[in-house]
């Protein structure tokens, strides 16, 4: 495609790269500045309250996930899910995981899901007390959805995951594409970026700050794998991605990559563990698309740490929250750091070794999704 050719061009990506920074940036800035002015009058726990999460019976509780990405979900989350509730999944009609998102998904999800729960009462008398979803406007009928819970009584949690970047996607056919487009029916929402918690409650939605995880079970130090890759990559190759492992490349780096996008493809979530345990270092970056300014949190942030294997990645506030600096996990600020440190824990077996032990510890006992998602139950219920 042409636009490939151009892109191949040095000055071109640059000038590509600075204007999408741009971009992201200010529809970042413009909706937090937004919420900066707007008042907040409301308690959380009032909002859950209002909602009516007292009355939901915790012993047997009945959760339906619409889920998206398999290599996501099936990271951790659907197994601390299910050993949690009653969990039954969305799947589409050919058969394969995760919710519709192009064309009329809109109206194909919610369709499909009336016949799914109408089946469930039919043949089961089963019906579930929560809807849990990380999804999109673009992706719901509101107004099916509003049908659908009249008629089964349902509460709604949706996760938000990239409030930074998909709030506001903006109108098509009167309805809002982002995670804005979901404020009508959600009951709560799990946010992993903890400023835009207050976006919620000043909606009169209830919000939570819910740090992403990872399960034990799921990733953990394996024994007898050799470390082939001085520093190991998994995710989509775009924004500054690809910039940065060719720079690591250039500059004499063993790197391997594994994602959409990159020459090695994409790793099934079963091998994430063993590749991740084969890595000396695995990189992390957290910048969302070209933006040098705005990062997102990442679930390799915490795979990484819970499978055993040193761990480096951009600097943000909430993850220094969630890990000691240079004790449990390391960070980096620009490239030119990056590749300074990337050097010198190579270089010092003993010292990166120490650090993977340590970050793993604090993995265990603070970052899985049982951890997370008790909490979060024991909170609202």
């Amino acid at each position: 495609m042409l636009k490939d050719l151009l892109l191949k061009n040095k000055l071109i990506w640059n000038i590509n790269k600075h204007i999408k920074a741009n971009q992201v940036e200010k529809e970042y800035e413009k909706t937090f500045n937004y919420y900066k002015k707007k008042d907040l009058d409301n308690d959380n726990d009032d909002l859950l309250k209002s909602r009516g999460w007292t009355d939901i019976n915790k012993k047997d509780l009945k959760i339906f996930y619409l889920g998206g990405d398999p290599l996501q979900d099936f990271g951790g989350f659907i197994q601390a899910l299910t050993s949690m509730c009653n969990l039954k999944l969305f799947y589409k009609r050919d058969g394969s995981y995760g919710q519709y998102s192009r064309g009329r998904a809109r109206d194909q999800n919610l369709d499909l899901m009336c016949e799914l729960f109408s089946k469930y009462k039919r043949e089961e008398n089963w019906i579930p007390d929560i809807l849990m979803m990380q999804s999109f406007g673009f992706n719901i009928n509101t107004a099916k959805m509003k049908k659908l819970k009249e008629i089964y009584g349902f509460k709604i949690i949706n996760i938000g995951m990239d409030e930074r970047l998909s709030y506001k996607l903006g109108m098509e056919n009167g309805f809002e594409r982002g995670i804005a487009g979901l404020n009508e029916i959600v009951d709560l929402v799990l946010v992993t970026t903890p400023e835009c918690v207050e976006w919620y409650l000043k909606e009169n939605i209830p919000a939570i700050y819910f740090p992403l995880a990872s399960d034990e079970e799921v990733y953990f130090p394996a024994k007898n794998i050799k470390k082939k890759y001085d520093v190991g990559f998994i995710g989509r190759n775009y924004g500054v991605r690809k910039e940065l492992v060719s720079f690591l490349e250039e500059n004499g780096l063993n790197i391997k990559a594994y994602g959409p996008g990159w020459e090695n493809g994409v790793l099934d979530v079963s091998k994430n563990n063993e590749f991740y345990n084969s890595c000396k270092i695995v990189l992390g970056t957290a910048n969302i698309g070209y933006s040098s300014k705005l990062m997102n949190p990442k679930l390799r942030d915490f795979e990484v740490p819970l499978s055993g294997t040193f761990y480096i990645t951009n600097y943000t506030k909430e993850l220094n929250n969630l890990f000691e600096e240079d004790k449990e996990i390391v960070f980096y600020n620009n490239k030119e750091e990056l590749i300074r440190k990337l050097r010198y824990y190579l270089q010092n077996d003993m010292i990166r070794e120490e650090i993977a032990a340590k970050g793993y510890d604090k993995a265990v006992k603070e970052h899985r999704y049982k951890i997370r998602l008790r909490k979060t139950f024991e909170q609202i219920i």
